[in-house]
């Protein structure tokens, strides 16, 4: 029976996978740099030369590659350690939220996600989800501010605009424990509505 990879070891890949591709395309120049520096002393032994220099690099590349993604899950680790239970952590099953490409949901946990960029926050930890200046449904992006407990001010994130997706909303019913992605949220009294619908069950205003 195979081991269940746990939510840091996802992220952890996704971590090495950026930093991978980076080095990749570094020592494929250099290797090609080495076949031609060494080709003067022999088509095959300059080769075989150029050749396991080129893979030293490529260990190389990927001893550092892991080191550096082990340090950013090691730091994300930190965080989640210092908000709540690292083990509620690893059991969430992580849900897009609103088809913003970058919130997830679990039971407990918010994850947010943009390219390499982690972060991880308890629901306790939230005190409420503002939206903020500049967000227009005609955007790519909008941006949100999360209101932390122990921050003055709202963390600022980014997210991509779904038509007839709020994600601001999504996320404030998901704070208060009752969020469902097959459910149209009403921006008005935080209804939760059917799909379809084009004005709100319980206050009647256009969703």
């Amino acid at each position: 029976m195979s081991k269940r990879k746990t939510n840091l070891k996802r992220i952890q890949k996704k971590f090495m996978s950026s930093n991978w591709n980076k080095f990749v395309i570094a020592i494929c120049v250099i290797g090609i740099f080495l076949t031609y520096a060494f080709f003067g002393r022999g088509f095959y032994t300059g080769l075989l030369t150029a050749i396991i220099l080129t893979l030293v690099l490529f260990l190389i590349g990927w001893i550092i590659a892991y080191v550096m993604s082990k340090g950013k899950v090691n730091a994300l680790k930190n965080v989640i350690v210092r908000q709540g239970d690292l083990e509620s952590f690893e059991q969430e099953d992580f849900k897009e939220i609103a088809k913003s490409k970058a919130f997830y949901v679990g039971d407990e946990w918010l994850l947010w996600n943009q390219g390499k960029h982690y972060r991880v926050f308890n629901r306790d930890e939230i005190e409420d989800v503002v939206p903020l200046e500049g967000q227009r449904e005609g955007n790519a992006f909008g941006q949100c501010g999360l209101v932390l407990k122990k921050l003055d001010k709202p963390m600022m994130l980014t997210y991509a605009v779904a038509p007839g997706n709020d994600c601001v909303n999504a996320l404030r019913m998901w704070k208060k424990g009752y969020y469902d992605p097959n459910k149209k949220i009403c921006p008005h009294c935080l209804g939760p509505n059917e799909l379809n619908q084009t004005n709100c069950t319980y206050c009647g205003r256009p969703l």
